[in-house]
């Protein structure tokens, strides 16, 4: 069975949910002290992001990879996770009146330019 988990693309549910817990678990590992709704928000506001990303570019590129990289490629340089504030005001940028100007739209799109160019990400996953 077909199911889509939160904000995934419809996969078969059982790795649907394995993905989803994994990727709670990864995220708790990053910050122990968050709890798994705070996680879940987090989760949700980086799938934000990407779709707004890919409502101002367009390339296949963030709904392909979109799982990675909310894993791996929407964190602080230091390591860790964002706070939801820090996340919240990223996507707000995105929706600014100059959204493709934003720090983490010029960010993400390196990560993108990377990867179209060399065929794998690469390079620091913080940003």
């Amino acid at each position: 069975m077909l199911q889509a988990y939160g904000h995934f693309k419809l996969v078969p549910s059982h790795l649907a949910f394995r993905f989803y817990r994994l990727m709670i678990h990864r995220l708790g590992q990053r910050n122990p002290t968050v709890d798994d709704s705070e996680i879940e928000r987090i989760i949700s506001l980086k799938s934000d992001i990407l779709t707004r990303m890919y409502e101002l570019d367009q390339n296949p590129f963030w709904t392909a990879h979109r799982n990675r990289l909310i894993r791996d490629y929407i964190l602080p340089p230091r390591g860790g996770e964002y706070r939801i504030h820090v996340l919240q005001s990223k996507l707000d940028s995105l929706f600014g009146e100059n959204p493709t100007n934003s720090f983490i739209y010029h960010q993400l799109n390196r990560v993108r330019d990377s990867f179209l160019r060399d065929g794998r990400f690469q390079g620091p996953l913080g940003n």
